[in-house]
């Protein structure tokens, strides 16, 4: 890993906080010292960051659990990341896993029809749970697009297995309110988490009209 040095370096032409660059160098350990471990499946954002090459930065790593979780390994593989942490930065801890149904999450097998299900159906949870929507779901879809728009059945097929297999309304849900996301609040959102550079490049109004029009696809 490198030193602390070199990665406030990396944040400050990158114009974005430390603590970003440092979750990123964390987790490209995290992955390395995890990859030997059965029963993982890397999703979120962290996958579309590390896997897909997305520029913008994700706070965690999220693992889908399968039936065939090494729990020793993982943890084996958790306290050598944080070793080699301790080593480069004098500090790094791994707190206690713990595991709630599917929740636990990592690579070995990445598909880009389970990535982009699993940030529809995030955002399905958290606009029934908290009537809000988290905006930068919107950039990662947008991104993943660019490697190809995944089988809508294969979608819909993972929405299923989070318990969403026959109505379709939560979907239409997510187009109506995306169809009042002002742009500047998307922008605003990434401001902290993608570099300035693809910042300035990123249209926030082709992203909505985009993953909208997605939405909509899937409801129909």
């Amino acid at each position: 890993m490198r030193p602390l040095r070199a990665l406030a370096g990396v944040a400050s032409e990158l114009r974005v906080p430390l603590s970003m660059v440092l979750k990123s160098e964390l987790g490209r350990e995290v992955l390395r010292s995890t990859s030997g471990v059965a029963g993982l499946v890397l999703q979120g954002g962290g996958a579309v960051h590390h896997v897909f090459g997305s520029p913008r930065f994700s706070a965690d790593l999220d693992f889908a659990q399968q039936a065939d979780l090494d729990e020793a390994r993982l943890s084996a593989g958790l306290a050598d990341a944080a070793l080699v942490a301790q080593a480069a930065w004098g500090a790094c801890s791994v707190e206690a896993v713990t595991t709630k149904g599917r929740l636990h999450r990592q690579k070995l097998r990445v598909s880009l029809a389970e990535i982009i299900a699993d940030k529809v159906v995030a955002a399905v949870d958290r606009l029934a749970s908290r009537g809000m929507m988290k905006l930068r779901d919107v950039f990662d879809i947008r991104f993943l697009f660019d490697f190809g728009r995944p089988r809508r059945d294969l979608v819909l097929a993972k929405l299923a297995d989070y318990g969403y297999p026959q109505d379709l309304a939560p979907l239409r849900s997510l187009a109506v309110v995306l169809d009042e996301v002002a742009a500047e609040r998307l922008r605003g959102e990434l401001r902290d988490v993608l570099p300035r550079p693809d910042l300035e490049r990123f249209d926030p109004v082709a992203a909505v009209a985009m993953v909208r029009s997605f939405y909509l696809e899937l409801s129909a």
